[in-house]
């Protein structure tokens, strides 16, 4: 008959007192402030003689600090925990490999390099062009607003633009681009929105969710069947329904741009027309390979010259 194994239990680590371990710790040599370079300008490093210190590193000073009763500094988590649970330090630690700048970051800023007109940078990002007084420093603000226009809203938007009758530094009014969605919407305000001379886009028809994984036709549908439906009950013309909005930002890559360059005319949402980059003069003759360029939303009511458009 086969004899029985025995199991020999392990040894067990008995527990150490609180006053077995303050004297443990009398008996180490004390570390002293000066006696230690931090690693680091600001960081928690492990007391080399002890796992119940540690120190506290600030602006590279020194500063020896006591883990409470019972408990050890665990180099790794860097707070105190209990004995099992720590791992007594200092530990070695690896270097960051080192990596070569992308060629494509942008360049540090050097003055003496980047001179007005063509170029300006400030290092700390406080500096302004010629010095001029932050306060004289012209901004533009760009407002776009997306979905229905109907009762709930309107007349918010009209009291926005007309707040206390402000208008733009050369006298012309504050204006603004409606990226707009065909349900719930109400195409006479639409229309008198637009004929108040604020741009109108697109935002689809459905604003639906997941045209971020859609095909090439639903992007079509969506976007030219809006134009559409913008041009005939909202009485726009073509010619001035420019841009348009991802449904909840999301765009739908490729397959978005394709839809948008299409190469038939019924099709496109931009570059479309194209406008003389001297006098800003409308010229369909003109393609985007030639010297204009391509209008883009924004630019309505901040054109050169006179615009002549024809409902299609």
């Amino acid at each position: 008959m086969p004899r029985r194994a025995q199991v020999v239990p392990e040894e067990q680590e008995e527990p150490v007192s609180e006053e077995e371990l303050d004297q443990t710790e009398m008996r180490l040599p004390v570390l002293k402030a000066e006696d230690y370079e931090c690693p680091q300008s600001n960081g928690l490093f492990a007391d080399p003689k002890t796992c119940r210190r540690f120190i506290n590193c600030v602006e590279k000073f020194p500063y020896l600090s006591n883990c409470p009763g019972g408990l050890f500094f665990d180099d790794i988590s860097k707070a105190c925990t209990f004995r099992n649970e720590a791992t007594c330090g200092p530990i070695s630690t690896t270097e960051a490999p080192s990596t070569t700048q992308s060629p494509d970051a942008a360049r540090k800023c050097e003055r003496n390099q980047c001179q007005l007109p063509n170029c300006f940078c400030s290092p700390d990002g406080t500096g302004t062009p010629d010095d001029m007084n932050p306060r004289d420093i012209p901004q533009m603000i760009v407002i776009t607003l997306d979905g229905a226009i109907n009762l709930n809203n309107f007349r918010t938007y009209k009291d926005l633009f007309n707040y206390h009758d402000l208008v733009n530094p050369n006298g012309c009014p504050i204006r603004g681009t409606f990226f707009i969605t065909h349900e719930y919407s109400n195409y006479q305000q639409i229309q008198d929105l637009y004929a108040d001379g604020h741009e109108i886009a697109l935002h689809t028809i459905t604003l639906r969710r997941g045209l971020e994984t859609a095909d090439y036709e639903t992007w079509t549908n969506e976007m030219i069947g809006m134009r559409e439906i913008l041009r005939k009950f909202g009485n726009i013309s073509l010619a001035d329904i420019l841009g348009m909005r991802a449904p909840y930002l999301q765009p739908g890559k490729n397959v978005q741009y394709e839809m948008m360059f299409s190469p038939s005319p019924d099709s496109k949402i931009l570059g479309s027309e194209v406008l003389d980059s001297e006098d800003g003069v409308n010229d369909s003759s003109r393609t985007t390979e030639g010297t204009g360029r391509l209008r883009t939303p924004g630019e309505r009511n901040h054109l050169l010259g006179p615009i002549h458009h024809e409902d299609q």
